[in-house]
């Protein structure tokens, strides 16, 4: 049997779902809302690490578009794309530093 990539990204997804599902109730079936809380916690910080990392890639490669191109149009729209991934917003700027320092607090 052969799976494309999509195909397993969708069953590591819903694999995870189910875990994080399960690891929400205790041995009784009662919710565990601080273990559910904690799970989401981990993705959060996880996501947010994905996110900081493909940000990181796109700027590299836009720079190189934007220093690489002989057309004006792709450099303008390089240089917009890049103003707006530099300049991102100052409150998720504060929730990433939180977060990455384990401050719940925001």
């Amino acid at each position: 049997m052969k799976i494309n990539e999509k195909r397993l990204k969708s069953i590591i997804a819903e694999s995870l779902k189910k875990v994080v599902n399960e690891a929400s109730y205790d041995a009784n079936g009662n919710f565990d809302e601080e273990s559910h809380n904690s799970d989401l916690k981990d993705k959060f910080k996880s996501v947010l690490e994905t996110l900081e990392q493909n940000i990181s890639n796109a700027l590299s490669e836009l720079c190189y578009i934007q220093n690489a191109t002989t057309d004006e149009n792709i450099r303008n729209k390089a240089r917009i794309v890049l103003d707006d991934l530099v300049n991102m917003g100052p409150l998720v700027k504060q929730v990433y530093r939180s977060v990455k320092a384990d401050r719940w607090d925001i």
